[in-house]
């Protein structure tokens, strides 16, 4: 909005131009020009501003709503697999990783029509996200509907840590593409999706124990 005054000036001395050169003299032809130029080269300096005040913005991967996951699963390893409190321990553990993946899943919806980053090999990456996304949140509507763990969930979180390793990685290549101006939109993108890729990874390598001995599996 900051813009308004500069035009609004601009409009009103190409106004005053137009009236002096109609009925004005030679002096207030000269003051309305000089008025006009004086407009002009505010709007100008102004619009030449904008792209460097816009990066001087809060990143839109600020992550001010992030979830700690703490160590995921790791409470399970402290049950009796026989409590039916596990199903409930498990959907506690997990549902602020499935949070913070929506969380940036939006965030890259953000970031990914810009023309800034028109070269970001969205495609692949967000569908690599939407698929960790999807699967995450049904794999805990299952659970929380029937209120009953299996042994292919170990798989099922080691696949979806390996699938954010690799957004992290295509994140963090394409990061080193940028100029300094726009990392600041990228690395922080590319450290979420590691510090998820972990936090699958944690989650699976704890649940595996608890499966060994709730259904032992090797």
């Amino acid at each position: 909005m900051e813009i308004i005054w500069p035009v609004f000036a601009l409009i009103v001395a190409i106004i005053a131009v137009g009236a002096s050169a109609y009925s004005g003299t030679p002096l207030t032809m000269g003051i309305a020009l000089a008025t006009l130029l004086v407009a002009a080269a505010s709007v100008y300096l102004y619009l030449s501003a904008y792209p460097k005040k816009r990066f001087k913005e809060i990143p839109l991967e600020d992550f001010s709503w992030w979830m700690d996951a703490g160590e995921p699963l790791a409470s399970l390893k402290r049950l009796d697999p026989k409590s039916m409190a596990v199903p409930s321990v498990f959907l506690s553990d997990l549902r602020p990783v499935a949070k913070n993946v929506e969380l940036l899943f939006q965030r890259m919806r953000l970031i990914v029509w810009r023309r800034d980053f028109a070269d970001l090999p969205s495609g692949d990456v967000m569908t690599e996200l939407d698929t960790v996304r999807s699967f995450l949140r049904v794999m805990l509507q299952r659970i929380e509907r029937k209120m009953v763990l299996e042994p292919e969930i170990t798989g099922y979180l080691t696949d979806l840590s390996s699938r954010m390793k690799k957004i992290a990685e295509k994140l963090s290549g394409y990061a080193q593409t940028k100029p300094e101006i726009l990392r600041p939109y990228v690395d922080p993108l590319a450290r979420a999706a590691d510090r998820l890729a972990r936090d699958l990874e944690i989650a699976a390598k704890n649940y595996q124990e608890f499966a060994k001995v709730a259904f032992g599996t090797g």
